[in-house]
C-alpha cells in the first residue's frame, strides 16, 4: 500500500480499467476490510472499502506493486512478462505524459492561460 499511496510518480492512466489482480486486506479476525484492484496494462488502480466511494487513482508505483508481488511469487499476469520490460514501458509512458503537459502548458502559456498543472 505505501508503493501505491506514499508515492507521488503520475503513472498516465489509460481510459480503459480491466483489473486482473486482486489484493485483498483482512482484520486480525480474519473478516476483509479493503480491497486493491490493480490493472498493470491500464497503469490504474482502486481502493475498496465497505461504505467508503471506489477511489481511483493515477498515482503510484506500480513497479515497486509488480516487485512485491514477483517476489512473494504471485502472478503478476501477461502484461508484466518481465519487471526490466515493465519497467521501461511506464518510464516510457511517464516520459509521454510529461512532454504532452509541458506541451500542453507551454500551448496555454502563449495564449494568456495558465494554473492548470
Amino acid at each position: 500500500m505505501k508503493s501505491l499511496l506514499g508515492s507521488r510518480l503520475e503513472l498516465d492512466p489509460a481510459a480503459c480499467f480491466s483489473p486482473r489482480q486482486l489484493v485483498v486486506f483482512y482484520d486480525p479476525h480474519g473478516s476483509p476490510v479493503g480491497v486493491v484492484e490493480l490493472c498493470f496494462t491500464c497503469r490504474r488502480y482502486t481502493l475498496l472499502r465497505p461504505g467508503v466511494p471506489t477511489l481511483f487513482f493515477g498515482r503510484g508505483d506500480l513497479l515497486a506493486v509488480a516487485a512485491s508481488l514477483n517476489e512473494a511469487g504471485l502472478a503478476i499476469g501477461q502484461e508484466v512478462p518481465d519487471l526490466a520490460t515493465y519497467a521501461a514501458g511506464l518510464q516510457r509512458s511517464r516520459d509521454n505524459w510529461l512532454k504532452w503537459t509541458d506541451e500542453a502548458a507551454a500551448e496555454d502559456d502563449a495564449n494568456g492561460v495558465s494554473g492548470w498543472r
